[in-house]
């Protein structure tokens, strides 16, 4: 068997330090006798997830965020000069926010969000049973029936529900 590289080795030590296995019971098993990861671990896993899709989407965030508010920000900073006082502004800002048309644009940057990191999820789930957090974890995501693979379906259920 190969060596695994110099980073998964450095990155298992630094797991072992910040995350050390508890003494006290063993991890539960699995009816195929796999151990179940911890809560800690798939909590690493998801915040190393969560961090590679925020990197992934800062440089399309501005643009997206532009499209759902419908605002370009020469006019935007066009508009505020037009007011006397920061107040009058300020003002005016509260106005649109309870008019709801800034509340339409969050939302629609919330589900164009959420529609990426479902994509991302399930074709690594397709691919490799895990995403990249829980593969860098040694996990993988497997069917509590068969131990094996989760399928398609049990994907876009898992992401739905």
């Amino acid at each position: 068997m190969a060596e695994p590289p110099a980073f998964a080795v450095a990155f298992d030590r630094l797991l072992q330090k910040l995350m050390p296995k508890r003494r006290s019971r063993e991890a539960p098993l699995s009816p195929q006798g796999l151990p179940y990861a911890s809560f800690e671990r798939r909590m690493l896993a998801m915040t190393l997830d969560a961090a590679l899709v925020a990197l992934i989407m800062a440089p399309f965030n501005g643009m997206i965020t532009r499209a759902a508010y419908q605002a370009d920000p020469a006019a935007l900073q066009a508009l505020l000069k037009t007011y006397a006082t920061p107040e009058a502004a300020q003002a005016a800002f509260v106005q649109t926010m309870q008019s709801g048309v800034l509340l339409k644009g969050v939302l629609a940057l919330a589900q164009i969000q959420f529609g990426i990191l479902a994509t991302y999820s399930f074709i690594f789930w397709h691919f490799y049973a895990a995403t990249p957090g829980k593969l860098l974890l040694r996990m993988r995501i497997v069917s509590a029936k068969t131990g094996e693979r989760i399928s398609d379906n049990q994907g876009l259920l898992r992401i739905v529900g």
